[in-house]
């Protein structure tokens, strides 16, 4: 199985300063691409299954519709 070059990435946090915070220092690093930033789990399972992200960061529990365990 071969690694992709660049890993596409989305940033699962409620809270919106910290989410920005995150992504831009992902954004930092060359291998990675933040391709989604949500801020629910509901929204990230619905963005999840169309963006389909090599990685998904839940920064922290999301409180909305659903645990982050659950995404």
């Amino acid at each position: 199985m071969q690694v992709p070059s660049i890993i596409r990435v989305m940033v699962v946090e409620d809270f919106d300063l910290f989410r920005q915070f995150v992504c831009t220092n992902l954004e930092q690093r060359p291998e990675l691409r933040v391709i989604c930033e949500v801020s629910d789990g509901l929204e990230a399972v619905q963005k999840a299954e169309e963006l389909k992200p090599d990685l998904i960061l839940n920064v922290r529990r999301c409180q909305i519709w659903c645990r982050g365990s659950e995404v």
